[in-house]
């Protein structure tokens, strides 16, 4: 293959990166409104909270349970639904942002090869944009003057990674799972309305006979998770200041981006940085 055959082949592949940018974008407007149909639920569930601890001060608890069951009966099983359809599309969503992006980085580039095959073959399955992006690039990719031009391109060395945007999204994790504890004790309130409705008159109707129980498990279960999560992003924090915890970073990012609008900035930024090439030789280098 000549030098201007070579040429003409790698601008296209340039060409066709673009597409990937747009299906990155069309994968950020799916995670925007994933994201959106979590946090107007999540927004319901502590101003529910903030009701009950009202309740709690005029009436006392079993007036806080009597409220619980007469504005939130059946809105349970509601909420779990909605958090789980939601989250399942803002992580398919994420993973999009990310792997569009990068496809289309990366092609520019002439880097990573293997990465840029993968995703030309997913690409290819989804009929018939995808295809019509997919094909031509797995053509283009399997010729041997390009795998040799991205073979170059990997050798370029990477620039080092800004420690202190490092420190800074280091220090943003620790206070964001430090006020995600806080937050998360709003879900103490559902679970002491539950075991007072168990315990006293509100729970004596055949309605609160099997929503108590089912409310406590519920709100215990967040409870545990929120904090969880939270004690996850501290340490997330942690471990990004060290470069350490590659994979663990990840995870916690990815969750953290699924709680709109903070979680979701901070949690987008996180996976930016950690999946750029300076991020990932500098965990890598520090293992």
């Amino acid at each position: 293959m000549s030098p201007h055959d070579l040429a003409k082949d790698l601008d296209n592949l340039r060409k066709l990166s673009y597409f990937y940018y747009f299906s990155e974008a069309v994968n950020a407007l799916i995670l925007i409104a994933a994201v959106g149909y979590i946090a107007v639920t999540g927004f319901l569930y502590y101003l529910g909270g903030a009701s009950l601890a009202v309740s709690l001060i005029s009436g006392g608890p079993v007036e806080m349970a009597n409220s619980l069951l007469d504005k939130a009966l059946g809105a349970g099983p509601l909420f779990a639904g909605t958090v789980a359809v939601g989250s399942i599309f803002a992580i398919f969503a994420i993973a999009g942002v990310l792997f569009g992006h990068y496809t289309g980085k990366f092609q520019r580039e002439q880097k990573h090869h293997t990465f840029c095959f993968v995703m030309a073959i997913l690409t290819a399955t989804s009929v018939p944009i995808g295809t019509a992006i997919g094909v031509p690039t797995i053509i283009l990719l399997l010729r041997e003057p390009v795998k040799k031009a991205f073979s170059d391109g990997d050798s370029v060395q990477s620039p080092p990674l800004d420690s202190g945007n490092l420190g800074l999204l280091s220090n943003l994790f620790v206070l964001y799972g430090l006020l995600s504890v806080a937050v998360s004790l709003i879900s103490v309130l559902y679970v002491i309305a539950g075991v007072y409705g168990l315990t006293g008159n509100a729970g004596s109707t055949e309605q609160g006979s099997w929503f108590w129980p089912a409310q406590i498990i519920f709100s215990s279960l967040i409870l545990v998770l929120s904090i969880g999560l939270s004690v996850c992003t501290i340490l997330a924090g942690q471990f990004l200041k060290r470069k350490k915890a590659f994979v663990f970073c990840i995870i916690t990012s990815v969750l953290i981006s699924l709680f709109a609008p903070f979680g979701t900035i901070l949690g987008i930024w996180s996976l930016f940085v950690l999946f750029s090439d300076p991020g990932r030789a500098a965990f890598r280098n520090n293992a």
